[in-house]
């Protein structure tokens, strides 16, 4: 959990992310060989109250999510770009309390990427 490394000391890294992601599908996928696997993008919407400065380091999770989702053959659903997107229709404050968690509005965002990712399994 990234927020964890800038307020309560965990050590986490990209690298370490990305290794025990890894590890995690590949114990999934050998336990059931037909599992079909949807990943979610880290995301962290611009003006959230808990994003600053800090949060540099966290755009590096992003593209290691997308080579993980495609080197396992799972569906990558975009939520950094869909929240993004969303900013242009409303203000942050509308799909997240902190720019971290996602408020109803934004959970209904990401439902709908869910939704059509699972329509491309």
């Amino acid at each position: 959990d990234f927020w964890h490394t800038i307020d309560y000391g965990y050590n986490g890294t990209v690298e370490i992310y990305e290794t025990d992601l890894r590890k995690l599908l590949e114990r999934t996928k050998k336990a059931l060989p037909q599992v079909k696997l949807i990943i979610g993008e880290p995301f962290a919407v611009a003006g959230g109250s808990a994003i600053d400065e800090r949060w540099e380091a966290f755009a590096g999770y992003r593209p290691a999510a997308k080579k993980i989702a495609a080197d396992f053959g799972a569906v990558f659903l975009p939520y950094q770009s869909i929240f993004d997107e969303a900013l242009k229709l409303a203000p942050w404050e509308y799909w997240t309390p902190d720019g971290v968690h996602a408020s109803m509005a934004g959970s209904y965002l990401m439902a709908q990427a869910w939704l059509e990712g699972w329509k491309r399994i």
